[in-house]
């Protein structure tokens, strides 16, 4: 991930907006604490008045800014109002901390606003370090005033220096804090992957990678639940090698399992909706759910899969494999009740009477 979209991730302006919310609380608390704990109000009043002003217009662009989510979508322009806001904050104070500082006959008030600006300037680069250039320019609005008007307006260079000196090592933790908040982020969303991995792991046939018999289950309670709620139509194919033990007798299983792949990728290639589920039941039997599919278009599927295994042939060990499958189809359209069991039963039922038949066939009982 680039700096530019490590500053404007949709992640990373949530957790700053979540740091930053106790900001303006404070900005306003030590407005009050520096114009009125000692005084100083009463011997200046009107540029306390500004002072306050300006605070109270800054902090509540700040507070709205930090609301934009519910007026527009999070986004670049979203990102940079909300960190206008910040800035902003940060240089109202800067510059009316540095006019204090430089007041010569008000040393209680310079101690009071130096330490004022002190916290505020380690609470903003601790809550805003996961932004390193967030951090810079907020470090840079608040000191920035003050540094300049100590070092140009008085001799205390001294003062000025310290708080360069100052600024740089809480700069520098910033810098180290954000390459650790960048680390954990990596590692949450290296974990959450992996959490996806596995979980699709748990979903999937080994030997074909079709889904299992538990997602199938799953997926067929979900879709049996939504044809009572609103009637639909909900189609099962239920299909099995026919002789397939004679395919493992004759040329081991190793044949056997390279067989079952092939089928696997003929009923993905025959069955490509994004709604269909297909799935390997249990050894050499496949099952295909179809949500709201006529049971016609269910039938030419069908037999299209069985007509794609029946001219289809495995290269394996130089022996050239080849059978069939036997389909059989049930659907809600039948007029079934009970629960989604009834729908397997049903097709279990079909399968078996195709293979009664003589099997590489499809059977159903619907009847259009």
């Amino acid at each position: 991930m680039s700096l530019i979209e490590r500053c404007f991730s949709p992640r990373l302006i949530e957790d700053l907006k979540q740091r930053a919310a106790f900001g303006i609380f404070f900005y306003l608390l030590m407005t009050v604490m520096v114009l009125f704990g000692d005084g100083y109000y009463g011997r200046h009043p009107e540029f306390s008045n500004t002072f306050l002003l300006s605070m109270v217009v800054a902090c509540a662009l700040r507070a709205t800014f930090m609301g934009l989510d519910r007026f527009m979508k999070p986004g670049l322009l979203n990102a940079l109002f909300f960190m206008a806001g910040i800035v902003v904050c940060g240089l109202v104070w800067g510059q009316g901390a540095a006019e204090m500082i430089i007041q010569e006959d008000e040393v209680r008030t310079r101690f009071l606003v130096s330490i004022c600006t002190i916290c505020l300037c380690s609470g903003g680069l601790l809550a805003y370090n996961p932004s390193l250039p967030l951090s810079l320019v907020y470090n840079l609005a608040l000191l920035g005033p003050a540094v300049t008007a100590v070092m140009t307006r008085t001799t205390d260079h001294a003062f000025g220096v310290l708080i360069v000196v100052a600024s740089a090592y809480l700069v520098a933790t910033a810098h180290r804090t954000c390459r650790e908040y960048w680390k954990a982020v990596e590692n949450e969303a290296l974990l959450a992957q992996k959490t996806r991995d596995l979980k699709q792991m748990t979903r999937r046939d080994g030997l074909t990678g079709l889904k299992n018999r538990a997602c199938f289950d799953s997926t067929l309670e979900y879709e049996w639940k939504r044809v009572v709620r609103n009637p639909g139509s909900l189609v099962l194919l239920m299909c099995d090698i026919d002789h397939f033990k004679q395919v493992n007798d004759r040329y081991g299983h190793l044949a056997g399992d390279e067989y079952l792949k092939m089928i696997a990728c003929l009923l993905k290639a025959v069955f490509r909706r994004e709604t269909d589920i297909v799935a390997r039941y249990g050894g050499e039997e496949f099952v295909v759910l179809m949500p709201d599919t006529a049971t016609e278009k269910a039938v030419q599927k069908a037999e299209e899969i069985r007509s794609s295994v029946e001219n289809a042939v495995l290269n394996h060990g130089g022996h050239r494999i080849s059978t069939t499958v036997s389909i059989g189809i049930a659907a809600t359209s039948m007029g079934m009740t009970g629960d989604r069991q009834s729908l397997v039963s049903m097709a279990d039922q079909c399968l078996y009477q195709a293979k009664s038949d003589g099997r590489n066939r499809v059977f159903t009982s619907f009847r259009s």
